[in-house]
């Protein structure tokens, strides 16, 4: 999964279930059995594999959880610093649609009336929908990449990915406060100490959707792509200058 879907998910947290909750596939509680001194000792409790999940599934829960994961965090750092990310995406990607061009003026006109710079539930989804548009991230567009070839979706490694965002970054429980709007020069050097972290965070979610289509060949998605410095521009896998 590219650096795109990271930032739209993570935020993205594109992140995939609300912090602090915990997945629902969790370990389930071992009846007790008594020790050989007569104490009553609890036997490990067993963890069960998260189900595989569908395109659909996936394409339909990551989003959501996301926004959930992204309001929810304390640290107005990184719910600034990704939803700054995730609307300016959604900027990009409401310029060739009115509708959505419409609905994301709407939403900016009303962060900049409450004085807010972070995205409440609601505007998260409606950004977020925008996004998975935009960059192609929806069941039916993901399968038709399967279908001709040009990407893999690997189910198991979908429900790993979910059940290992259920556990918030460490640094969302740290409660920090964003006082003023972050320039962009400002948000870049903001959000470098999470950096290593949210890389760590996302990990799990990397080799979800794998690209098939090599450097030149023709493409729809950044997801079609394979290596990780390689994106889809004007229609062409090309390798990311620097």
């Amino acid at each position: 999964m590219k650096n795109w879907l990271m930032a739209g998910l993570l935020a993205g947290m594109t992140a995939s279930t609300a912090c602090g909750e915990k997945a629902t596939d969790t370990a389930s509680s071992a009846s007790a059995k008594p020790g050989a001194s007569g104490e009553t000792k609890s036997a490990p409790a067993k963890t069960e594999e998260a189900k595989p999940l569908t395109v659909a599934q996936f394409t339909t829960d990551a989003p959501a959880a996301a926004c959930k994961a992204l309001v929810a965090c304390k640290n107005q750092e990184i719910s600034v610093g990704l939803g700054t990310t995730l609307l300016m995406i959604g900027a990009f990607g409401s310029m060739d649609d009115p509708a959505a061009g419409k609905e994301f003026k709407s939403i900016d006109e009303s962060m900049k009336k409450d004085s807010r710079y972070a995205m409440n539930s609601d505007e998260c989804g409606k950004v977020m929908g925008i996004v998975t548009k935009a960059t192609g991230f929806t069941a039916e567009k993901i399968q038709a990449s399967i279908d001709a070839k040009k990407a893999a979706f690997d189910p198991g490694k979908a429900a790993t990915c979910m059940a290992a965002l259920a556990k918030e970054p460490t640094s969302c429980s740290q409660e920090k406060k964003v006082e003023k709007e972050p320039k962009m020069g400002d948000l870049d050097k903001m959000m470098d100490s999470y950096k290593k972290e949210l890389e760590d965070y996302m990990k799990p979610c990397e080799s979800v959707i794998d690209g098939k289509v090599a450097e030149g060949g023709e493409c729809a998605y950044d997801f079609e792509c394979a290596g990780e410095k390689v994106s889809c521009k004007q229609k062409k896998c090309s390798k990311k200058a620097g």
